[in-house]
């Protein structure tokens, strides 16, 4: 059996392990992330008329763990800050960045969860 995985190269390893070693697994990347420097995010929300009023951020990828702090600041009081995924979640916390509420798979489970 053939199976094409569409995640970033070197991003495919779980998914591999899914299949025997009978699978020929090929990978097609059909997305690649490009990574901004801390100061340029941290730049970009400062820029924002909203800075410091923002009621809700939802963080999908572990991968934007470093870049939260920049972010925070863009918050207003009482604002959540939500999460997609476990690994997500546990990231952020490792950080000591407290979360709202978190989806098991996607944003659209968040729907309600805020304030």
């Amino acid at each position: 059996m053939k199976v094409v995985l569409t995640r970033e190269v070197g991003r495919n390893d779980e998914a591999r392990a899914w299949f025997g070693g009978d699978v020929d697994v090929v990978e097609v990347p059909l997305t690649t992330t490009n990574y901004f420097s801390i100061d340029e995010v941290s730049r970009q929300f400062h820029s924002s008329l909203d800075y410091g009023a923002f009621k809700v951020m939802v963080v999908t990828s572990a991968r934007s763990a470093d870049y939260v702090h920049a972010a925070l600041g863009a918050l207003g009081d009482d604002a959540d800050l939500l999460t997609v995924g476990q690994y997500t979640t546990r990231s952020l916390r490792e950080r000591g960045i407290t979360v709202s509420a978190e989806a098991t798979s996607t944003a659209l489970e968040l729907d309600g969860e805020t304030a």
